[in-house]
């Protein structure tokens, strides 16, 4: 009779090979890369702060630029040309009154003209000069017209005492039936001076 095989013997639990332990340098390989990590999470966290910033200011300047264009709208609402003919209307030291618009030659045979008939006042303390050249009319297209000193009066300018009052033949020479606009008449010609709406006019 052969005999039965023998179980193999149990071997020593603490004989088996010691789970392997992690070495000093991984350890310090693992704290690095944290510190890594951490220095990212910062410089993000910096990079979105900064984005922030970066939206206020261009929120800011968009306010700016509505509160600008919102003032130029109001202010050229308030360049409207109310005043018109029978008007006075005020420039330094004059006040001018425009009686009346009239069209045709007045003697000169340069072309066809339109007339603005004005009466100007010294409001003034002192003693003013008074010229048709500083004194400009426009069409409705916005085209500018420089007076014909030839033909208007005073022809050589007026020095108005303060308190008196001159009347005033300016003469321009424009293409026939074109619409004017308004008048721009000045006490002088660093003045700011003022408009006279003329559309209708003659």
């Amino acid at each position: 009779m052969s005999e039965a095989p023998s179980s193999p013997a149990p071997q020593d639990p603490a004989s088996k090979d010691p789970a392997p332990q992690p070495s000093g340098s991984s350890g310090s390989e693992t704290c690095m890369g944290c510190l890594i990590l951490l220095g990212i999470c910062a410089l993000i966290g910096w990079g979105v702060d900064k984005c922030g910033g970066g939206s206020d200011a261009t929120s800011t300047d968009t306010g700016t630029s509505i509160i600008s264009s919102t003032s130029d709208s109001s202010s050229d609402s308030s360049n409207t040309i109310t005043s018109g003919v029978g008007d006075v209307v005020k420039d330094g030291k004059f006040a001018f009154e425009v009686m009346s618009v009239s069209s045709g030659d007045p003697g000169c045979q340069c072309g066809p003209f339109i007339t603005v008939h004005v009466n100007v006042m010294n409001i003034g303390k002192e003693s003013q000069l008074f010229s048709p050249v500083n004194q400009y009319l426009y069409d409705a297209s916005g085209s500018k017209y420089d007076s014909d000193a030839s033909s208007s009066t005073p022809e050589f300018g007026e020095e108005i005492n303060p308190g008196l009052v001159t009347s005033a033949d300016l003469v321009y020479a424009i293409p026939p039936g074109t619409p004017l606009d308004h008048i721009e008449l000045h006490d002088s010609m660093f003045s700011g001076g003022v408009e006279v709406n003329l559309q209708g006019q003659p």
